[in-house]
């Protein structure tokens, strides 16, 4: 359960963050490989290095938030070095 809300958290964000997007788009194609992950009752976070073609080109951290209503405020931020990307989205039950 955990892994699907962060998978979906991640969607999420992007999904949400590509609207926002200024006229000049640049797309960043990597893998997040996980390397520590911290649940909790009222939370979870997960550290990932970002990975391009077998080299390390930055990392990330997702953090989630639960709440009493059943939802979870994520957020999300990418250091890279071509600068820091974040974002961040609520997820719902339903």
């Amino acid at each position: 359960m955990r892994r699907f809300l962060a998978v979906a958290a991640l969607a999420a964000v992007f999904a949400s963050s590509s609207a926002l997007a200024s006229a000049a788009v640049t797309t960043i194609t990597l893998v997040s490989v996980q390397i520590k992950e911290k649940a909790t009752a009222t939370g979870l976070t997960i550290w990932d290095n970002d990975v391009r073609a077998g080299k390390r080109i930055g990392h990330d951290r997702l953090i989630c938030t639960f709440t009493p209503k059943g939802t979870a405020a994520c957020r999300i931020g990418f250091v890279l070095a071509a600068g820091t990307i974040r974002a961040g989205t609520q997820l719902s039950q339903t």
